[in-house]
């Protein structure tokens, strides 16, 4: 803690990672330390379904993983950056957003981080 008050306006006002978002961001430690350049979508697509209960109260970050659910069906890989695009908005979803969805006061006074609806599936192979 610090004595400065703007500091710590600053610090506070900064949102913790949540725990789905950092289990997301592990699939790119994971796949590295096996030496794949990518994540596979298998390994997302549990990952999704180990976070899921943790967004049930959130139906946006629901919708989300609803979604990526179903991408996974159709990809091979995920690239990092694509983790991390989807970590980053679970963070926003989960972090800024209530129960039960966002708080009326600020609600679309902040917008998630966009994510790539259709992404190019991108095999190992093809880098």
């Amino acid at each position: 803690m610090t004595n400065d008050p703007t500091v710590q306006d600053t610090i506070d006002s900064v949102p913790t990672l949540t725990v789905a978002a950092r289990r997301i961001r592990s699939l790119n430690a994971e796949a590295e330390e096996r030496g794949a350049p990518m994540a596979s979508a298998e390994a997302m697509q549990a990952r999704l379904f180990e976070i899921y209960d943790e967004a049930l109260t959130h139906p946006e970050a629901l919708e989300l993983i609803q979604r990526h659910l179903q991408l996974t069906l159709a990809r091979t890989w995920y690239s990092a950056d694509e983790v991390v695009a989807l970590a980053d908005q679970l963070d926003w979803l989960l972090g800024v957003s209530t129960p039960a969805g966002p708080d009326p006061a600020t609600a679309g006074t902040a917008e998630a981080p966009p994510v790539d609806e259709n992404p190019a599936d991108e095999s190992p192979a093809s880098l």
